[in-house]
């Protein structure tokens, strides 16, 4: 299994036509959890958080997010480690199905949080709100 790519579809504008596919890419985290793209018109950059992959013999680890960047939706590269719970036992800790959005200069984010004594990594008992302050500081 490739833990390290996302298939890019194609969508028509009337949206009538059914999806194509546009080509494959490397994502960090993009086959392994639920993520999000948006783009910051600011910055002219796609965003995401993703389930970055820090030790290649545990690719579908969910316990350490992390910040990736394009400019071209082709290219994804991670620019700042966000929650890093790598050292915590992956089968019992997680941080997945991302949601976020842009306020301002700030990215917020919601995290489905596998902390404390979850039954698994996957069976969250929390859902953790975060703030990453001026987050275009580290989209260079």
């Amino acid at each position: 299994m490739t833990h390290d790519r996302a298939v890019r579809l194609k969508v028509s504008e009337t949206l009538e036509e059914v999806l194509t596919c546009d080509g494959v890419f490397r994502f960090e985290g993009g086959s392994n959890s639920k993520f999000d793209i948006l783009y910051d018109e600011q910055s002219e950059s796609y965003i995401s958080i993703v389930n970055e992959i820090v030790h290649a013999t545990k690719p579908a680890a969910r316990n350490v997010l992390s910040l990736a960047v394009s400019t071209d939706l082709k290219e994804f590269k991670i620019v700042k480690r966000l929650i890093d719970k790598s050292q915590e036992d992956p089968q019992q800790v997680g941080l997945q199905y991302v949601s976020f959005l842009i306020d301002g200069d700030d990215l917020l984010y919601l995290s489905r949080t596998a902390l404390n004594g979850a039954d698994s990594y996957h069976n969250s008992n929390y859902i953790t709100f975060h703030r990453l302050n001026e987050f275009r500081k580290f989209l260079d």
